[in-house]
């Protein structure tokens, strides 16, 4: 009795003693990985806070006069931003997610949780662009963007459709200045970010999920899409929104990298744009008076800024 009252206060101690020793090498593991991580600036050089306190900030977007505007996807909002502060643009229940501004002088915008695009006059008044593609209707629309030619091109993930009930497929769309939608590509797992290069002659779209791949397809000018290619794979970045400059570069937003990637277009990888840990960057659109200031949505920290940018954007309209 005595005997295994000893063996068990020894099996006790050894199993204590591992656990001890195993508790040491982690934490000694953790403490000389932390060490090797690079650490990063709080923010990039030059970073200026333009609001804050928004529920999950997307779809940047400025217009022809400058003015920039962006979303609350977690919320009703639209906001815009003409001068020192933002206003209030547009509320609605639709959840707005990526804005575009239309050839027609108006706000396109992907209403998500509503399963609709919207056109929003520059007054805020909101009708339903489109609802159905194909006869069926609308995913959860994501981000959108025009061509030269006055084609939509918009995002449709899975989610719920107008219905209530679960979508089969994510889509590309495009509509065509006629109104009429088409699915155009069923490629991405997850289609998020959408643009165009200053040609003309590409269309990019991230896929968020699977390998967080960056999508391009060749483009004529009525609107047609050649055969898919695959630009680049993150692996486990979630390329969200994007930007194109006027040079034909690429800023991809890695919500969960929380950093933005700069590509050639070609897919080489020029540069990182780095933003603190956690942040959630979401989408990201060039404006200011040279073009040279990207305005970011960082969606966890629900806030929004702008960083200075070697570079000038594409003009969009």
């Amino acid at each position: 009795m005595k005997l295994n009252v000893w063996r068990k206060r020894i099996a006790n101690t050894w199993l204590a003693g591992v656990a001890a020793v195993a508790g040491m090498i982690l934490c000694a593991i953790a403490t000389d990985a932390s060490a090797q991580r690079p650490k990063r600036p709080s923010l990039p050089d030059g970073a200026v806070l333009l609001g804050e306190g928004y529920k999950y900030p997307e779809g940047p977007m400025v217009a022809p006069d400058g003015t920039l505007y962006f979303s609350e996807s977690r919320g009703t909002k639209v906001h815009r931003r003409a001068s020192d502060e933002f206003d209030l643009f547009y509320d609605g229940p639709e959840g707005c997610n990526g804005l575009a501004w239309g050839p027609d002088g108006n706000v396109y915008a992907c209403g998500g949780a509503g399963a609709v695009i919207l056109k929003i006059t520059p007054s805020g008044e909101a009708s339903v662009f489109v609802d159905k593609v194909d006869g069926a209707p609308l995913n959860a629309p994501n981000d959108l963007a025009f061509d030269s030619h006055g084609n939509l091109f918009f995002t449709n993930p899975l989610g719920l459709g107008a219905d209530g009930e679960t979508s089969a497929v994510a889509s590309l769309v495009r509509v065509r200045p006629d109104g009429s939608a088409a699915v155009v590509a069923t490629d991405a797992q997850y289609p998020n970010g959408v643009g165009v290069s200053p040609d003309g002659r590409w269309l990019y779209v991230n896929d968020l999920l699977g390998k967080s791949r960056v999508l391009r397809y060749p483009l004529d000018e009525n609107g047609d899409l050649g055969e898919m290619e695959t630009m680049i794979e993150f692996g486990r970045g979630m390329p969200d929104g994007l930007a194109v400059a006027a040079s034909g570069n690429i800023y991809v937003c890695l919500n969960l990298s929380a950093k933005i990637v700069k590509l050639s277009p070609s897919g080489e990888v020029l540069g990182e744009i780095e933003f603190p840990r956690g942040s959630g960057v979401t989408n990201a659109c060039f404006g200011g008076a040279d073009m040279k200031t990207l305005y970011v949505t960082l969606g966890n920290k629900g806030t929004v800024y702008g960083v200075p940018i070697d570079e000038p954007g594409m003009k969009l309209y």
